[in-house]
């Protein structure tokens, strides 16, 4: 399981949507790579990017081709590669671009702790009702 990646592929607008969906049913973060194969910063922060999922297995990591998905490349208003996306309940709460591996896991973490602590929140209020 040590290299085992958490990181979801999204190949269609439907794969997409399902996976927001069930993250926002679950209280999840979503981190998104919105990435092309031919850009080299965007092969340079794969690696990082994988190792991440394996560190915070309760956030949803998704990998988007714009290429392959370029009118969600639009709706998201994609202006640069590589480009992250945190959600949360189904609305982007931060993005950053570039390839910058010391923010991005400065952002996840911060963000993956929130929603711990968010969720946490829930269940003490759910189990004293």
């Amino acid at each position: 399981m040590g290299d085992q990646c958490f990181v979801n592929i999204c190949e269609s607008l439907a794969a997409w949507e399902q996976r927001i969906v069930e993250a926002t049913s679950q209280s999840r973060l979503v981190v998104v790579d919105c990435m092309a194969r031919w850009c080299g910063p965007c092969k340079y922060m794969r690696p990082h990017f994988d190792n991440l999922s394996r560190r915070y297995p309760h956030v949803l990591f998704l990998r988007v081709d714009i290429d392959q998905l370029r009118s969600l490349a639009i709706d998201m208003d994609i202006q640069g590669f590589p480009t992250f996306i945190f959600i949360k309940n189904g609305r982007e709460i931060e993005r950053l671009l570039g390839a910058n591996k010391e923010e991005l896991q400065q952002k996840v973490a911060l963000h993956a702790q929130q929603m711990n602590h968010y969720s946490h929140a829930l269940t003490s209020h759910h189990a004293l009702s």
